[in-house]
């Protein structure tokens, strides 16, 4: 069982090789998929900021949107 992880570990690339190995074309998509990612997170970011400054509960939207606590479910 240690044979098997030392040969995974041994052949599997870092993601530095692995970006390294990779095309000037496939470099630049990996690259603008991690400026998106990086970037997507700013509105969440910004609306639970505000929202720590404040009282409203942050989907407070969503819940009123909501006939019920329990979404309507009897049990």
């Amino acid at each position: 069982m240690a044979g098997g992880w030392g040969i995974m570990r041994y052949s599997t690339p870092t993601e530095e090789q692995f970006y390294q190995s990779l095309s000037p074309e496939l470099k630049k998509k990996v690259d603008q998929v991690r400026i998106q990612r990086a970037g997507g997170d700013t509105a969440l970011k910004s609306a639970l900021e505000d929202a720590s400054k404040s009282d409203q509960i942050v989907w407070a939207e969503q819940l009123g949107n909501s006939k019920s606590p329990g979404g309507g479910r009897r049990v």
